[in-house]
């Protein structure tokens, strides 16, 4: 089981995560993941990175989703805890289950952006009806969170 759980509160996030579960911080157009990725995908990453393997050995092997720390009732090795982060008016904060991880980034970011015209739950709507028109095998459940931020002080 992994975790993640956010608190905000007068305008700073501060979060706690194991596992692999993304929480992403999308600002001026840009999209950045806040917390680790406790998959193996990191580890082949790097391996990659330092010439241990190639890219595509990386991106191809078979344990890539599989997870180095998750929530079984033993001590944990790999806690995330973060924050605390200040948020700015335009924001918007994407919590999601590793399923959400099938639309590109980029496409993520594009999403998120238009939250404040269009609303959260009009933008997860059009997001899973992508994710499923993709119909990619093996799909993981997908599961997201999207708060946009406002200036409350106006």
């Amino acid at each position: 089981t992994t975790l993640l759980a956010v608190f905000v509160k007068d305008g700073l996030l501060e979060w706690v995560s194991i596992g692999d579960s993304p929480l992403y911080l999308v600002r001026g157009g840009k999209i950045e993941r806040l917390n680790a990725d406790h998959s193996l995908a990191p580890v082949l990453d790097l391996m990659a990175e330092n010439g241990e393997i190639s890219a595509e050995q990386a991106e191809a092997d078979p344990r890539r989703s599989a997870l180095r720390d998750a929530v079984m009732g033993q001590p944990l090795k790999l806690t995330d805890f973060g924050g605390p982060l200040e948020l700015q008016d335009g924001d918007a904060v994407l919590l999601g289950s590793d399923g959400m991880q099938t639309l590109d980034l980029d496409r993520w970011a594009d999403l998120c952006s238009a939250a404040a015209e269009s609303g959260p739950e009009a933008i997860l709507e059009h997001a899973f009806s992508e994710i499923e028109a993709l119909d990619a095998p093996g799909q993981d459940n997908c599961t997201a969170i999207l708060m946009s931020v406002h200036d409350t002080a106006a």
